[in-house]
């Protein structure tokens, strides 16, 4: 395992669902008014590729809503194209008004949804909270924008702020797989294993193929077992698999994937799913190590360097992570290299020290 990097606690950042006949407000006055709708079914369902293929313009469509335009940003943002729709949603948010806090728009919703979540998904809390927050005004009756910025709080470990946005979320949608998923870490970090698991599954038993409550399950297994044993570890892997039917292009999924056949030293099978995470998600440093080191522990020292030096070009900071680089040049017979790595490794850990990065 990474240390100081990714574990399974970062798979708290679900992706979010918006359940299926949830009220959005006004309808749309477009002539995509029945594709948005199905946009937003396939969204509730996780499945956002499906959504974007509903929110193609058909021939002689005079172009879609700024609703439409917003649905199809934030499936991509669920994506490897999510550098693009975070880009697509601030040009939207111009657009549309800028960035006050108080415009009610279910457009402005879903583009500021995109935004928040991106900063989410890498890591930036603080600056995520804000449009978040936003998107809370933007549409009180979407019950993703409560869930959204309840599981921020739930990562600060602020259960007095997420407890009311998850409950806020259910009111308005019973089913949202997210809130649900919410309140099922809260019930596992109040050491109530037993009721986290009975609130997964009585969600799954009303929608069996949500992704977001397979993908939970799966890591509470892992967070859940004193020991990583085979069993646990083979029902954690059929949790992702599962959320990632719904999900092909979720690259946490298949970084978890990854990790439990990892801990099961089944390297060479392991290394697919972590290529394919890196696929989806290239710019970031960590799934790239993970990579890097589970080419090595598949003997495949030469890869492994090259998608080292691809992660130190991203910039790696924690000086632990540097022990798998300098394992790789040694295993390679590169004294060399070995040295450079052991020098950034010194002074990335210099920068601890300091307080800086």
């Amino acid at each position: 395992m990474i240390r100081g990097r990714t574990s399974f606690a970062s798979v708290a950042s679900w992706a979010i669902a918006v359940a299926a006949g949830v009220a959005l407000g006004a309808p749309v006055a477009s002539a995509d008014d029945a594709a948005t709708a199905r946009a937003r079914a396939r969204v509730a369902a996780g499945d956002y590729l499906g959504a974007r293929k509903e929110l193609v313009p058909s021939p002689g469509d005079p172009g879609r809503s700024d609703l439409a335009e917003a649905l199809d940003l934030y499936g991509a943002s669920k994506t490897e194209l999510r550098d693009d729709a975070v880009r697509g949603a601030r040009a939207l948010l111009e657009r549309t008004g800028g960035f006050p806090k108080n415009l009610r728009s279910d457009a402005r919703a879903w583009a500021l949804l995109t935004v928040g979540e991106a900063l989410f998904a890498e890591g930036k809390l603080r600056d995520a909270l804000g449009p978040l927050e936003r998107a809370q005004i933007a549409a009180p009756d979407l019950a993703v924008t409560h869930a959204a910025v309840g599981e921020v709080h739930l990562r600060w470990r602020q259960k007095k702020y997420a407890e009311p946005a998850f409950e806020a979320a259910l009111r308005l949608d019973p089913r949202c797989g997210r809130a649900i998923a919410g309140q099922a870490w809260m019930r596992f970090l109040d050491r109530d294993r037993e009721a986290a698991f009975a609130q997964l599954d009585a969600g799954l038993a009303e929608r069996p193929d949500d992704p977001f409550l397979h993908h939970t399950r799966g890591v509470l297994i892992l967070f859940g077992s004193e020991s990583f044993d085979a069993e646990q570890l083979e029902l954690a892997e059929k949790a992702f698999r599962k959320a990632m039917v719904v999900q092909p292009r979720n690259a946490e999924l298949h970084t978890m994937v990854g990790l439990t056949l990892s801990t099961r030293r089944r390297h060479v099978e392991a290394v697919a799913p972590f290529q394919r995470a890196v696929k989806l998600d290239p710019s970031n440093v960590a799934r790239r190590i993970q990579l890097a080191r589970e080419l090595g522990s598949a003997n495949r020292f030469g890869e492994a360097l090259v998608e080292f030096k691809a992660a130190a070009k991203l910039d790696i900071a924690d000086p632990d992570d540097w022990e798998i680089g300098i394992w790789i040049a040694k295993e390679l017979g590169q004294p060399d290299i070995e040295k450079d790595f052991r020098a950034e490794q010194a002074a990335a850990q210099k920068r601890r020290e300091k307080g800086g990065r």
